[in-house]
């Protein structure tokens, strides 16, 4: 999941909150456009966010009436987002949703070259001198001992 994005269209929230004595529900839509960087290569890649929103939230001091018997805080967490103002700052919320939303790993184009673990050049761009001879890294030592690197 990446951890940085940049917004290049608005991001738009609408929704209605229904709210119960203890708990309430988000239901919304939320759109836009962000970009991400290629897990290969660094290069920005874009994506319209288009997404539908369904969370419950509890109060932090309403915990102990929506807390099931035996249910810990962490089993809490999985149904619930606990906040702990009366007046709730949702962008949290919304982040997580639409970095949620996103593939487990996102490059610019499938057959992205990435980076040179050495150099660092864009390998799809041009080529490097660097040496490509990737070792094991189980047999790492050994090749360390072999070329008189390892004392």
């Amino acid at each position: 999941m990446p951890t940085s994005f940049r917004i290049t269209e608005p991001i738009k929230a609408e929704g209605i909150f229904r709210v119960s004595q203890f708990d309430m529900q988000m239901l919304g839509r939320v759109t836009g456009q962000i970009q991400v960087p290629c897990d290969r290569c660094l290069k920005p890649v874009t994506f319209d966010v288009d997404l539908d929103i369904d969370e419950k939230l509890v109060y932090s001091l309403d915990v102990p009436n929506v807390k099931k018997p035996g249910e810990d805080i962490g089993d809490l967490e999985e149904r619930y987002w606990i906040y702990d103002k009366t007046d709730y700052d949702f962008e949290p919320l919304i982040v997580d949703a639409i970095l949620q939303s996103l593939p487990v790993t996102i490059v610019c184009q499938e057959d992205c070259k990435g980076l040179c673990p050495k150099c660092g050049q864009n390998l799809n761009l041009a080529s490097c001198q660097c040496e490509t001879i990737e070792i094991d890294p189980r047999w790492a030592k050994l090749a360390q001992l072999r070329d008189g690197e390892v004392e």
